[in-house]
């Protein structure tokens, strides 16, 4: 994986400081932009899982006839931020990735990332769910991540 280049070289944090980021993360925002150059942005929930970002979604919507029309898409995780009024600033710790979408409609991948989603948000309740009756209805988008920023104080 890549570490794009900051600007700022004292705001650079380290790729594992990032991988962090994406694995605690609770959301994210998810970038694209259709044929049309329009960009969208949408807040989701995820899974980061070997150098791959996993997002629930149904089989159809602007966001996956986005991905079908370009796949080339950024996602971007807060870790923290804590204001600092008297500074005039924000102590904070992001991670942006960037890569390519697929869309996985195959249901040993569309299982696999369901466990991992179950897992991180609701792993207390992993018994009460039968991923056989989400199949039907269920679409994973699966991101490959080729460069990663990663912004903010250690």
């Amino acid at each position: 994986m890549k570490n794009y280049e900051l600007r700022r070289k004292d705001k650079c944090l380290s790729e594992e400081t990032g991988i962090a980021i994406l694995e605690k993360g609770l959301y994210g925002f998810l970038g694209t932009s259709g044929l049309d150059k329009i960009p969208y942005c949408i807040p989701l929930n995820y899974v980061y899982h070997e150098n791959s970002i996993y997002i629930h979604c149904a089989l159809e919507g602007r966001k996956i006839e986005i991905i079908k029309e370009n796949p080339n898409i950024c996602f971007c995780v807060v870790g923290k931020a804590i204001l600092e009024p008297e500074n005039f600033a924000c102590d904070f710790q992001s991670v942006m990735a960037e890569g390519k979408a697929e869309i996985e409609n195959e249901p040993a991948e569309i299982k696999k990332a369901l466990n991992l989603l179950i897992q991180k948000y609701s792993k207390d309740f992993a018994d009460k769910i039968n991923l056989e009756n989400c199949l039907p209805d269920t679409s994973i988008l699966k991101i490959i991540i080729n460069t990663i920023s990663c912004k903010g104080k250690e």
